[in-house]
């Protein structure tokens, strides 16, 4: 008999820098992606991956201003190339993750979430991933086009997904794959910047945080500053928020065999409350 699994998860983000060049339309890193599947192969404990668009969803929703909602008929077409390039994208990375022997499950988010009548709450219907998880599949879900009632559709970035995950699941650890080390501190009077390895629950929001690298590619749903933002959300829900160098798998194997990599690690409300 199927004995059914109800324990805390982890949520996995994939930063789309990671596994696309983000400066080139529909140009996938095939090797990152592999490299990471056969890390997520190892993965200990059920957990979900959501994926960012990177080149695959941004430069289509910049030119066809799909963030801003429908103004004109012309923007449909940019509509159905974004869900069209999104499947493409997700196929490859399901199908890299079952070839390393996980039991990947792809969910659509625009098919799931819906923003309501007052444009304030998306309502995210999580019956299926819950499922899933409790037969040990994995599921498989990514930013995406989002539906609403007031101008039709906007995006739904794959950190406000997870946002909303957090608040309905039992999540024990966010990560976050970036294309940087972590987050850092910065002098004001010299300029330098210092790593930071581990930041308090209490202190995440007095931290004068800054980001390394200038980004000069299309985020139309924003860049670390966003992310922070609705990490200041997610440590509410969680034992911990983890942010890595997505570019070197070797150090999300650490994190998940317990030994000390580099990373920057966010400690969670649910961990000051043990």
């Amino acid at each position: 008999m199927l004995e059914l699994r109800k324990k805390k998860i982890d949520i996995v983000k994939i930063g789309g820098s990671i596994i696309t060049d983000k400066e080139t339309y529909r140009s996938l890193k095939l090797e990152s992606v592999q490299k990471l599947s056969e890390v997520f192969s190892k993965w200990n404990k059920e957990f979900i991956i959501v994926h960012g668009a990177g080149s695959y969803g941004h430069v289509v929703a910049d030119k066809f201003s799909i963030v801003e909602g429908y103004k004109e008929d012309s923007q449909l077409q940019g509509l159905v190339q974004i869900r069209t390039d999104m499947l493409e994208l997700s196929t490859v990375i399901v199908s890299e993750l079952v070839n390393k022997g996980l039991k990947a499950l792809y969910f659509q988010t625009s098919a799931l979430a819906h923003l309501d009548s007052n444009d304030t709450e998306v309502t995210l219907f999580l019956n299926p991933i819950k499922k899933a998880l409790e037969l040990g599949l994995t599921p498989i879900l990514s930013g995406d086009v989002l539906f609403k009632n007031e101008d039709f559709f906007t995006i739904i970035s794959g950190d406000l997904l997870i946002d909303l995950l957090v608040k309905n699941l039992d999540v024990e650890r966010v990560f976050f794959l970036t294309d940087v080390d972590g987050l850092y501190t910065e002098d004001p009077n010299t300029g330098e910047s210092n790593h930071l390895s581990f930041v308090s629950f209490d202190d995440i929001d007095k931290q004068h945080i800054a980001e390394l690298t200038k980004e000069k590619t299309i985020d139309v749903t924003g860049s670390m500053k966003g992310k922070l933002e609705v990490i200041l959300s997610i440590i509410n829900y969680v034992d911990e928020v983890i942010i890595v160098n997505g570019n070197i798998p070797n150090r999300i194997r650490k994190i998940i065999q317990g030994k000390e990599t580099i990373c920057t690690r966010i400690e969670g409300k649910k961990s000051t409350q043990r």
